[in-house]
């Protein structure tokens, strides 16, 4: 999004410049225009206008409000949560806003979240992307696409959606308001939305024991599983707020069995009146996981419309916090309720004390075993047979021992075992079919990732490089190996900040054999002939002998210089995920790729590897890994020249890797080539992690802690380590829009490290708010006294 001026209008504008591939479909570019038609008409004080759709020397540029201010959660961040008064007037104002666009206009949001909404400097809420944010490229910020505040129905037709599922979305964004959190949240996109599906909402005054009644019984209706059960209409919502802005209580009864406990109203119903409804049961998302894992990309997809007007008639019951098991059966402490049953006429329910994910083993552990407890909640007696369960995916799981029988209401064990074999993620589904095999099966997902036993063979060094700005004649840097190895040498050719090295004693091609990760070792240098401090950005380029070398580039002026660095070199042959895609510069086309077996690359780089999105910036899919839970990515722009890389997690389980320019606003990408390598979490003998900028461990694979010392500055301390006792590799967090153009450095501080994160172009130091800001891996000289068994 950048800042321009409108001569017809007399004013500045915010200009969003659309993906060059964005109207590649003719229906697209129709569909688009016609929602900036229809979002153009629109004139609310509380809704950022449209303006137009323009193009320029091939460019499509969309035209919309400048609105100076912050958006909510940049707010909220700060203080942790709003006032009860000042967040019920915020919703109000945007209800009403939406209530005239309804009326006027007939159209919906779609998709109403804190990051969607921008408070300008007045302190009035204005909503962004009216018409646009079912579009899934043109979210404000590809990190701000994220589930946590859409309507379970959300997840079945984008074409079935109306006005209820934008007040759901709304109550949701009051509830992040007061209380700081979405109100339903997990470790991926599947399990957030099978939350919001059939998971009670948590009592909000367990977290803010300040809000009133009167608003949680107003959430609770505003956040009804079933659409009929919220608001019908604006107006209603809209007398709804005044009511409670008044302290009065909503004129309209909260919906049923919306809540979990904690001296709440009472909102269930009987377990008697609920057998003898006639109403449908709650659809159910369906949250199974083959071996392929099917990632969703967008979070509304589009349905055949002659399957989607009405969801298969569900016989399962799901444990939602309203379906109570009896009281002569004990609940189940932490319940979680997963799976879905297509159509089951005895049917049955999950209702589990374990989490389906098992956590991550090294390969050649002992079985780890679960138990699932399954109730049955159909009509007659269960008496299962070993051919009514099965397990589809990775031989990792298997199921080792089944119920003898399941009496209608009852619960009994269902027990899967985990055999750690298959090095990476391995995912399976577990299949329950009690109804014989002409019917559907109830099926939930398992998953678990498998490390090496022992750590995979790498070399790495620290590099303490003589500052002098002279020619390097091999003479002016040294070379801190591991102990007892001398697989990291020097090669012929190096010359100021142009560092070469072998690896091994062999003469065979280094770059076809694995990739060299690096990093800046110190966070800036005192030149002579320069004014101030000078600061370093770091790429690994091939060299004509095959081997591998490094380009130190100073910023901003770009000449090499001089500086102390660290890197580590990743075999492919012993499992590392790690690759060198070689980019041209010229049209971004990515002309060849070096990497692990596992990395099988279509003709146009798609799938498990990388995909241009557009200039510098590319995705990359790993097999089985998801990026914001299973660990690390340590990235380096990939060839000789004066650009750095940075990499951002993405919802999907893909990351999108960054290539910049040192010199300039780092905002502008450029395409360049890319070295990558993927750390997992717990491997054993490295410590690995990812840090926000405000000091939170986002990922966490060993023992270490993170403070943050001041504005753009961390203390990295690991557990039983020193900067003289391994190497350690950080890698930017980008992507965001505190952390989108910043490099980062560090330099060794008594027993631990000094990690610092600089904006371009001026390379001060930058606070990242809650933004990540680097993500880092250890390596210590001497393995046998790192954790083997990866520290949790």
């Amino acid at each position: 999004m950048y800042l321009g001026a409108s001569q017809s209008l007399g004013r500045d504008v915010a200009v969003k410049i659309l993906p060059a591939d964005f109207f590649s479909e003719t229906a697209a570019e129709a569909r688009f225009q016609n929602a900036t038609k229809r979002a153009a008409e629109v004139q609310q004080e509380h809704i950022v206008r449209t303006y137009d759709v323009d193009e320029d020397q091939g460019f499509h540029l969309l035209i919309v409000e400048h609105v100076d201010g912050e958006i909510l959660p940049e707010i909220v961040g700060e203080s942790g949560t709003l006032p009860e008064e000042a967040a019920v007037e915020m919703v109000l104002k945007l209800a009403k806003a939406m209530a005239r666009v309804w009326d006027e206009h007939r159209m919906i949001h779609g998709h109403i979240e804190p990051a969607r909404i921008m408070v300008n400097r007045a302190g009035e809420p204005k909503l962004m992307e009216l018409g646009h944010a079912m579009e899934p490229d043109l979210a404000e910020s590809s990190m701000h696409r994220s589930p946590n505040y859409l309507s379970p129905e959300h997840s079945l037709s984008a074409s079935q959606l109306d006005l209820q599922a934008d007040i759901y979305s709304l109550g949701a964004t009051l509830y992040f308001l007061l209380t700081g959190q979405p109100p339903f949240r997990g470790r991926t996109v599947l399990e957030v939305l099978g939350h919001q599906a059939t998971a009670a909402l948590a009592d909000p005054r367990s977290i803010n024991p300040q809000i009133s009644e009167g608003t949680v019984q107003l959430m609770t209706r505003m956040m009804a599983k079933l659409k009929d059960h919220r608001h019908p209409s604006w107006d209603a919502l809209v007398a709804d707020l005044q009511a409670v802005r008044a302290g009065e209580r909503p004129t309209t009864p909260a919906s049923t069995g919306n809540v979990s406990s904690r001296s709440k109203p009472k909102l269930a119903e009987s377990t008697t009146d609920r057998k003898h409804s006639k109403k449908p049961l709650l659809p159910v998302v369906m949250i199974a996981v083959t071996v392929t894992a099917v990632m969703i990309g967008m979070f509304w997809p589009e349905t055949d419309k002659k399957n989607a007007a009405t969801p298969p008639e569900q016989s399962v019951v799901i444990h939602d916090g309203t379906n109570r098991i009896p009281a002569s059966e004990p609940e189940p402490m932490n319940a979680v309720a997963v799976g879905m049953n297509n159509g089951n006429p005895a049917g049955v329910s999950l209702i589990s004390t374990n989490k389906t994910e098992f956590g991550f083993h090294q390969q050649g552990e002992p079985v780890i075993r679960q138990q699932f407890q399954i109730r049955n909640s159909g009509d007659r007696s269960i008496k299962p047979d070993r051919e009514d369960f099965s397990v589809a995916g990775s031989s990792d799981f298997s199921i080792s021992r089944i119920p003898e029988s399941i009496p209608v209401g009852k619960m009994a064990s269902l027990e899967v075992s985990f055999e750690p074999r298959t090095l990476g993620r391995q995912n399976a589904l577990v299949s329950i079919r009690t109804g014989g095999s002409s019917t559907r099966p109830f099926t939930f997902p398992v998953s678990g990732f498998v490390n090496p036993a022992n750590l995979p063979a790498a070399a790495y060094a620290n590099l303490t490089v003589d500052p002098a700005d002279q020619p390097n004649a091999n003479d002016t840097l040294s070379v801190t190996l591991a102990d007892g190895t001398s697989d990291f040498g020097m090669a012929d050719g190096g010359d100021t900040g142009r560092f070469n090295f072998r690896i091994g004693t062999d003469l065979t091609d280094d770059t076809a054999r694995g990739i060299l990760i690096a990093s800046v070792g110190q966070n800036g240098v005192n030149r002579p002939q320069f004014e101030g401090r000078q600061h370093a950005t770091v790429s690994v380029y091939a060299n004509p002998a095959g081997n591998f070398g490094l380009a130190v580039s100073q910023t901003i002026v770009q000449k090499a210089m001089n500086i102390d660095c660290a890197a580590v070199f990743f075999p492919f042959a012993e499992g590392w995920l790690a690759g060198h895609a070689m980019v041209s510069e010229n049209d971004g086309r990515l002309s060849s790729f070096s990497g692990n077996s596992r990395l099988k690359l279509n003709p146009t780089f798609g799938e498990h590897g990388f995909t241009r999105l557009d200039e510098g910036r590319y995705s990359l899919h790993l097999p089985g890994v998801r990026s914001r839970d299973d660990g690390v990515l340590l990235v380096n722009h990939g060839a000789d020249g004066p650009k750095f890389a940075q990499s951002m997690a993405m919802p999907d389980g893909s990351w999108t890797i960054f290539v910049h320019d040192n010199a300039a606003n780092g905002i502008v990408f450029e395409d360049g080539s890319i070295a990558f390598a993927f750390i997992p979490k717990y491997l054993p003998g490295v410590i690995c992690g990812k840090v926000a900028a405000n000091g939170k461990t986002l990922i966490q694979g060993g023992k270490f802690s993170a403070e943050k010392t001041k504005k753009g500055e961390i203390k990295l301390s690991i557990s039983g380590q020193s900067p003289e006792s391994g190497v350690l590799i950080v890698s930017a967090e980008g992507g965001e829009q505190y952390n989108v153009d910043n490099i980062v450095s560090y330099q060794a501080v008594g027993d631990g490290w000094q990690i610092q994160s600089r904006d371009l172009p001026k390379m001060s130091l930058q606070d990242c708010r809650k933004n990540p800001m680097f993500s880092f891996a250890f390596f210590p000289f001497d393995v046998t006294k790192a954790a083997l068994k990866g520290e949790r």
